[in-house]
């Protein structure tokens, strides 16, 4: 197959040999700087990536702890209009105080501490109180369960 003819009439052998005379080759070290460059490129965009993903969730904390203040804030006012219309404190008045005094320390949670507090809060409590925990979590899963099978 070396031997046969081309549509010149050459054997192939021969034309192969004209044509890798007459394309220059490209040398290792051109080969080389062409793959550094390509890796410094990949490094570079990787880095590049790696800044915006941490941007981006930078960005995302903040807006969670804008959330969670405002929560907070929102939580306050709603202590205070429990307060300002409950009823005096012969006609259950007590409780619906205690209720406001429990939703304004909520409140004022949320406002002070952001979500890596919360996380680490609730981490320590679930460590101290495993065994309620892993049933407030399976009466959570149940009712989820429940929820998402009549829809």
């Amino acid at each position: 197959m070396e031997n046969t003819p081309n549509k010149s009439g050459q054997p192939a052998a021969k034309s192969k040999d004209r044509m890798s005379q007459q394309m220059p080759n490209a040398s290792s070290g051109d080969q080389s700087k062409t793959e550094q460059s390509f890796v410094e490129k990949a490094k570079e965009m990787a880095s590049n990536a790696g800044e915006t993903v941490k941007n981006a969730a930078s960005t995302a904390g903040e807006k969670v702890d804008q959330f969670t203040s405002g929560a907070g804030k929102g939580l306050g006012t709603l202590a205070e209009n429990i307060r300002k219309y409950s009823p005096d404190e012969n006609s259950g008045g007590a409780a619906f105080n205690k209720l406001a005094d429990t939703i304004k320390t909520s409140g004022q949670y949320l406002e002070k501490h952001g979500l890596a507090d919360m996380s680490d809060d609730l981490s320590d409590l679930i460590r101290k109180n495993p065994v309620p925990a892993i049933v407030v979590a399976l009466g959570l899963g149940f009712i989820l369960a429940r929820a998402t099978a009549r829809s």
